[in-house]
């Protein structure tokens, strides 16, 4: 065992690094995928026609939404936590080596520990079938994943020293929690939305004219081809569109500067 001289973490028991490798693999192709669906979406709004179906949209629509939100977590992670990211359990306390540097915690500086497992070959390919978030007394905030070596022998670790401060696996936040919820839902209405702007955009650009209707007597006259009821729900349809849109957006920057804040 190494012994850390004039550390109070006393001796060091194991080294746990992230595979990082792992993260960037997987964050380039749901970025490939997300891209891809995005370059289809855009084609096939280019393409079809502004009255028709909206169903083959969803080859576009599927993979970008779903592609885009893990390729941003996945090498968010990557880049945040640098090439060579490993945690180290002491004796009396964590310590993590980052790109930004080294350091260290008692287990008195644990604040908060949330731990959440999954089964499943996609929740492993993904790093989530072990989720444990750890706050500290300074306000640091870490995460450890399944992309961590033994990651599931820390979160027993830190929970066995410190359950005075362990959520209970059942908590609502670590399952169900608004914030961990709008964070797939909020991307997905930021796309639907946008392309409900555009599709609506297209159809009354398609239908800003003028045909001939007989009348009453056989005369023809000229009509608007998009009648007022019609034009009224396209409006409140684009009113909505436009709500959702910037409500999202909002919503999702507020979210990631609270996450950043919290782990400065």
């Amino acid at each position: 065992m190494e012994l850390v001289d004039g550390d109070r973490l006393g001796r060091l028991v194991s080294t746990h690094p992230v595979a990082v490798s792992r993260r960037w693999r997987t964050g380039g192709l749901a970025l490939a995928i997300g891209l891809g669906g995005a370059l289809l979406l855009g084609y096939l709004i280019s393409v079809s026609p502004a009255s028709g179906s909206g169903r083959p949209l969803l080859l576009g629509l599927v993979p970008m939404a779903c592609g885009l939100p893990i390729a941003v977590a996945q090498l968010t992670r990557a880049v945040r936590g640098g090439r060579k990211e490993t945690f180290e359990l002491y004796e009396s306390g964590l310590g993590r080596h980052t790109s930004g540097g080294h350091r260290r915690w008692t287990w008195e500086q644990v604040a908060g520990i949330r731990v959440k497992t999954n089964d499943g070959t996609l929740w492993v390919r993904l790093g989530s079938d072990l989720k444990c978030a750890v706050r500290f007394s300074d306000g640091t905030r870490v995460w450890i994943d399944g992309h961590t070596k033994d990651g599931r022998l820390i979160a027993r670790t830190l929970v066995a020293r410190r359950p005075d401060v362990s959520s209970p696996p059942t908590d609502g936040l670590d399952q169900l929690g608004p914030w961990r919820v709008m964070r797939w839902v909020l991307p997905i209405v930021i796309v639907v939305s946008a392309s409900a702007l555009v599709l609506l955009s297209r159809y009354v650009n398609a239908h800003d004219g003028y045909h001939h209707v007989p009348d009453s007597e056989g005369n023809l006259q000229l009509q608007p081809e998009l009648s007022g009821v019609e034009m009224g729900l396209l409006i409140l349809a684009g009113a909505v569109s436009v709500i959702a849109l910037v409500a999202s957006l909002v919503l999702l920057g507020i979210q990631v500067l609270v996450r950043l804040a919290g782990r400065r």
